[in-house]
């Protein structure tokens, strides 16, 4: 099944685009939290000193604070192709940008104390 149509337009592809990346995030970010409350029963069982507890905790904290900002985000993007203007549409593609990087940022700082973690 393909992804686009040819009668789709420029607009309805770039919000078809933004809202498979934002589900992807969206569903990357649930699955961290499982595993952070997975590695949190772990150090019950393993010797992880209270600063790395900590991280963790905030880590967890982060990780909900941005699913949080990606849900209300999901439904203002799909709603995004009654844009009227080149204006609207900027201010939707920089956002994804924004989120982005965030996003990004974000996993690469939980990867790294997970390996830290589990080294």
């Amino acid at each position: 099944m393909p992804l686009f149509y040819n009668h789709e337009s420029d607009e309805e592809i770039s919000v078809k685009l933004q809202t498979k990346e934002l589900a992807n995030w969206i569903e990357h970010l649930e699955f961290v939290t499982t595993e952070i409350n997975h590695l949190l029963k772990l150090k019950k069982e393993l010797v992880i000193n209270k600063i790395l507890e900590k991280e963790l905790l905030d880590k967890k904290e982060e990780n909900e604070v941005l699913l949080s900002i990606f849900y209300n985000y999901r439904s203002k993007v799909e709603n995004s192709i009654e844009c009227m203007d080149i204006a609207c549409d900027m201010y939707y593609l920089n956002q994804q940008e924004i989120f982005r990087e965030q996003y990004l940022f974000h996993i690469r700082e939980y990867r790294a104390l997970k390996a830290e973690i589990l080294a």
